[in-house]
């Protein structure tokens, strides 16, 4: 088994094979409290699939498991129907799952839910540029940004928000990149997924000579709300949340991605360095 970065991956019998396993996190509090079925269920796709695709793997299987304080039947019926359909939409089947009521395990009114991604690609030869590529970066390569559904707050860092008082924004779902991704596959060095650790992920992918030097800038003013009310630095808001765009790209030809994410802007470049991570000229920890 191969050591991916956001997904794990092998090569097998000419294909390359790959999965992942991720949930949302404590934004599902939100949605069970303030939201729906449907925007949690794209959620958890989204952190699956966009995982997988960072590591150049068409998504094709998903299972969940979800697990309960009492024995809800109806509202884990409607939450595999919600997933169903939303996974439909991106020609993705659910192969089934696991559910559970755990009343000794889970405090009252809890529910934890979970997803796993499977995929597969007939031409490993294919997949093994894509990998060489991406660990033969260069100093001078772009960094793109692609916004996040407009007001998401992506699926991470909802643990501060616990004592915070609710914003119709918290539960706004997650863009599903993958079509695009799987678009664009040929013309990005790299994708890196926003998630949790925020902008460190970047470094994830970094070889030991260059740095990522990134300039946020028109942050939606969601997340200027969060830093006033949890008190978090500069530094600490970029090493959790997405500032607005959950999916980074490295690459050189600009007009083939803009053809692919037409919404995606210009945010900085690798240039030469140690393998760091700067925001609006703030270095990050190591992931």
């Amino acid at each position: 088994m191969e050591n991916g970065i956001f997904a794990q991956w092998h090569y097998e019998d000419g294909k390359v094979i790959g999965h992942s396993c991720d949930g949302m996190g404590s934004k599902l509090i939100f949605h069970l409290k303030y939201g729906n079925l449907d925007d949690a269920a794209q959620d958890l796709a989204a952190m699956n699939l966009d995982d997988l695709s960072c590591e150049y793997i068409q998504p094709s299987k998903f299972w969940d498991t979800i697990s309960i304080w009492n024995d809800d039947l109806g509202l884990r019926n409607r939450m595999i129907d919600s997933l169903g359909k939303t996974l439909e939409r991106y020609n993705i089947v659910l192969m089934g799952g696991e559910t559970a009521s755990l009343p000794h395990q889970l405090r009252e009114g809890k529910v934890l839910w979970d997803g796993i991604v499977y995929g597969s690609e007939n031409d490993n030869g294919k997949h093994k540029f894509y990998m060489e590529r991406r660990d033969s970066l260069e100093e001078g390569l772009f960094l793109h940004a692609v916004p996040d559904n407009d007001g998401s707050l992506g699926s991470n860092g909802f643990t501060f928000l616990q004592e915070v008082s609710y914003r119709k924004g918290f539960t706004i779902p997650c863009r599903v990149y993958t079509p695009q991704m799987l678009k664009a596959r040929d013309y990005a060095w790299f994708f890196a997924h926003i998630t949790g650790g925020g902008y460190r992920n970047i470094e994830r992918i970094l070889p030991s000579n260059l740095d990522a030097v990134i300039e946020l800038r028109n942050i939606p003013d969601v997340f200027k709300h969060i830093q006033d009310k949890i008190g978090f630095t500069d530094k600490k808001m970029f090493e959790t949340y997405h500032h607005g765009s959950r999916l980074i790209m490295g690459d050189k030809n600009v007009d083939k991605i803009m053809e692919v994410f037409e919404d995606a802007f210009l945010i900085g470049e690798l240039k030469k360095g140690d393998g760091s991570v700067f925001v609006n000229g703030i270095k990050l920890d190591p992931y």
